[in-house]
């Protein structure tokens, strides 16, 4: 289980939403930077304009300050 920080502009303001997901073969680079950055596109070449990060949480690229991951604790896995 890893926690994913994002935190994207919102009204002018940095918001910050922490996702504890099973991240499995999540890989930062390959699945978010380059469909951010364009390198990836979706089957019909077109740029993609955000993605759901775990089952809720649908993050839109434009917005996004910074985002990173890292392993979750013990204590946010069982809270």
């Amino acid at each position: 289980m890893d926690k994913i920080s994002v935190t994207q502009q919102k009204n002018g303001e940095p918001v910050t939403t922490e996702i504890l997901v099973d991240t499995g073969s999540f890989n930062l680079k390959e699945d978010y930077f380059d469909y951010m950055n364009g390198t990836k596109t979706d089957e019909h070449g077109n740029s993609v304009g955000g993605a759901m990060i775990g089952p809720n949480f649908y993050c839109r690229f434009v917005d996004v300050i910074d985002i990173h991951v890292e392993p979750a604790t013990e204590g946010e896995v069982d809270g």
